[in-house]
């Protein structure tokens, strides 16, 4: 991946340029008001994604075991790849 730049702009304050991966991570830490409000926790915008994730593991698994059985297999697995994900990721 190049070494990409993004400036970063708030409220009329020019920050520095930085990398990509750098603008995602600061993205990913900073707070997610909608899941910290529900939560009544902080919680970032990386934990809102993987719980996002989770859930829509867990709609794949409820509406897609009524279809064959290897589509429900990989919708388990998907499910369990994302529950362990989730609680690895601290949430």
């Amino acid at each position: 991946m190049k070494n990409q730049t993004v400036t970063v702009q708030k409220q009329g304050v020019s920050m520095p340029s930085v990398s990509l991966r750098e603008a995602l991570m600061l993205w990913l830490s900073s707070r997610n008001r909608v899941f910290s409000f529900l939560m009544e926790k902080n919680v970032t915008n990386r934990h809102a994604l993987l719980f996002i994730n989770f859930l829509l593991a867990f709609c794949a698994v409820v509406g897609g075991l009524f279809t064959s059985f290897w589509v429900a297999v990989v919708l388990v697995l998907w499910f369990v790849a994302a529950f362990r994900s989730l609680k690895k990721g601290g949430l």
